[in-house]
């Protein structure tokens, strides 16, 4: 009987080591499973990281870009919505170290009427947000045709 004890005492001892065996392999394999999912996390965060730096420094050099200028798309915008039909530009330069804008372009009425057109064209790029003033530089008659030039002087 003695010997029956110790034969079940030792096969329950080694069943519970084996169980215990088991237990742990169990949870070593889970946390390497961890650790793998944790460092594909982190190189993903390195990346994200990179990328952010790499975005942030484009962004302070777009900014340090910008500084100072006049967005084009805006003044492009502006003019195409304030030219009056009887205009036709013919030209657009914009220098932006200076802030100077340059207009060349005909228009298509005569006398008076192509007088006013030019003034009121250029009332309506003074009254703008970009432009601080616009000025008639020349005008006249050549083939023709009225042409002018209009300096503006863009804001800052």
């Amino acid at each position: 009987m003695r010997k029956t004890f110790l034969r079940f005492a030792a096969i329950f001892i080694a069943a519970a080591f084996i169980f215990s065996q088991l237990l742990i392999n169990s949870q070593i394999s889970d946390c390497k499973k961890r650790l793998k999912t944790a460092q594909l996390y982190l190189q993903g965060l390195e990346e994200i990281k990179n990328l952010k730096y790499f975005v942030d420094t484009r962004e302070n050099l777009i900014n340090l870009i910008r500084r100072g200028k006049v967005p084009a798309e805006g003044l492009l915008k502006l003019i195409s919505a304030i030219v009056p039909s009887s205009i036709i530009l013919d030209e657009f330069s914009l220098d932006q170290s200076t802030h100077i804008m340059r207009l060349r372009g005909i228009v298509v009425l005569g006398g008076d009427s192509a007088a006013q057109a030019l003034a009121d064209f250029i009332n309506a790029l003074g009254n703008s947000k970009f432009i601080h003033e616009a000025n008639l530089i020349s005008s006249g008659e050549a083939q023709g045709k009225n042409t002018f030039e209009i300096e503006c002087i863009l804001a800052q």
